[in-house]
């Protein structure tokens, strides 16, 4: 049996899409697509292919984490603060960077830091 047939192909798809459309998650969608690999007596990444290729095929969110302040903005930030260059910032880390600004606009909006005299 031919199992990527054009009927095997709209039924696969219109599956599959019904999953998506539904707003399934990923572990949810994941589960139609070994369930059709079964039906189809072909292999999950088989079936997985064949999604992607008829255009359907939904991956699974990948979470980034990117900061929204670049090191370049915080060292800009802190010599717009003080007027100072301050090119030895850019050898800090962002993270350190960030932690140090963090505290500064905390300190700051406390009362706790006085320009010095």
């Amino acid at each position: 049996m031919t199992v990527y047939t054009d009927e095997n192909v709209v039924e696969m798809v219109q599956t599959y899409q019904a999953s998506v459309d539904a707003g399934d998650k990923y572990d949810q969608r994941a589960k139609v697509v070994a369930d059709l690999a079964e039906k189809f007596e072909v292999s999950v990444p088989s079936m997985r292919q064949k999604l992607v290729v008829e255009g359907v095929y939904v991956p699974k969110e990948t979470k980034t984490t990117k900061s929204s302040t670049s090191k370049e903005d915080l060292v800009a930030a802190y010599q717009a603060v003080s007027g100072l260059e301050l090119n030895s910032f850019k050898n800090v880390s962002r993270k350190d960077l960030q932690a140090f600004w963090d505290f500064f606009v905390t300190a700051s909006e406390a009362g706790n830091l006085k320009a010095a005299s």
